[in-house]
């Protein structure tokens, strides 16, 4: 048996420590993080069908808490956007004969006045009858004012629900400030609205003081799927998580066309190839040996927002100029493009790359 100088004897040496950090690490490409993603979808794969299963059956226990004026608030691990959609569609449907309405929190370019007037427009819409005699006034706040009150102000036999709200990330950065929540649990405190919600974050619930939480009323069920939320962080560059805020890099800018319609990315070929002339151009002109990779693309290289428009509208594109800003709002918010005034005011609308990134993605992504 080893005596007590054994442990000296063991420990006496430093242990070595590595000098390595994550910073380190070489960045995941998105080639191969859609590879890993589709490959965790099929990882436990019958084993999150069965719990799929599972939650089907306690559809009716669902409809019978709303029915008793309950609204419904789901948490857990994983994309829950797939199992309330088909509590919706497969179940919901067959049961309730009045409008449902979709909210996406997770979409960046939610806006309030957007929300309200969907809200209101689908509720009046579908009870014509109800809403003849009234007027609401023009104004976000006066129009809310004046529709809640309404609602409250049914008679008894008319108190049936007129709308259901089913929202996806109610505490998505798009909808989680207190005006987007007071009006969401004010139009639930009606009794005219049923709510069927999803959280992704577990300190949601700090989000709601004591009246909206009351009003809010929700019961609080756990719809953990383990599935990925592809869809939800589509609007993002999941791969920049983490990062400081700067412009989406090429690797970012195909993983973000990828997920877009043909005519967004259309949009962005026309304004892409556009640029990439005025560019070649310069340099055309400059007769200097400028290196590709650091020839940024400026206002100066960019067009018009008029010119843009009008290209797209050649092209069938864009049909009206809302859906057209609608469009480049997209990539806007996803850093792909920059819209700013030139020294005249002009609205001109350019593509914060550099020149071979913009060759590159013309050429593998924009032209297949």
């Amino acid at each position: 048996v080893d005596g007590p100088e054994s442990y000296f004897e063991q420990h006496k040496y430093k242990t070595k420590i590595s000098t390595n950090s994550m910073s380190q690490a070489s960045d995941l490409d998105y080639d191969e993080f859609n590879k890993l993603i589709k490959l965790s979808d099929l990882l436990y794969y019958n084993e999150k069908q069965n719990l799929a299963l599972s939650y089907k059956s306690m559809f009716t226990q669902w409809f019978l808490e709303l029915q008793n004026e309950f609204s419904l608030n789901f948490y857990g691990i994983g994309s829950k956007r797939k199992i309330l959609l088909q509590f919706v569609n497969q179940y919901l449907i067959y049961h309730i004969d009045f409008p449902v309405l979709v909210i996406n929190g997770y979409n960046p370019s939610v806006s309030f006045k957007e929300i309200v007037l969907s809200v209101t427009s689908t509720i009046i819409n579908s009870n014509k009858k109800l809403f003849k005699a009234q007027k609401f006034p023009k104004s976000i706040d006066e129009l809310i004012a004046s529709f809640i009150i309404c609602l409250k102000n049914l008679h008894e036999s008319q108190r049936y629900p007129k709308l259901l709200l089913l929202i996806h990330n109610l505490d998505g950065n798009s909808i989680k400030s207190n005006k987007f929540q007071s009006f969401f649990s004010t139009l639930v405190s009606t009794k005219q609205v049923w709510l069927v919600s999803s959280i992704s974050n577990i300190n949601a619930n700090l989000l709601w003081d004591c009246n909206q939480t009351l009003d809010f009323n929700f019961l609080w069920h756990n719809l953990s799927t383990f599935e990925n939320s592809t869809v939800e962080t589509s609007f993002s560059d999941i791969l920049a998580l983490g990062q400081a805020e700067k412009q989406t890099g090429s690797k970012g800018a195909k993983y973000v066309l990828s997920s877009l319609t043909s005519n967004s990315r259309s949009l962005y070929r026309v304004l892409v190839s556009n640029q990439l002339q005025i560019m070649e151009d310069e340099l055309l002109e400059s007769n200097k040996q400028t290196d590709r990779n650091e020839f940024l693309g400026t206002i100066k290289h960019g067009i018009s927002f008029k010119t843009l428009y009008n290209l797209c509208s050649e092209e069938f594109i864009a049909s009206n100029e809302i859906n057209f800003r609608t469009m480049l709002r997209e990539f806007i918010e996803h850093k792909m493009a920059n819209i700013s005034k030139d020294s005249y005011g002009t609205e001109i609308v350019f593509v914060p790359l550099n020149l071979k990134e913009l060759e590159n993605l013309l050429a593998e992504e924009l032209l297949v």
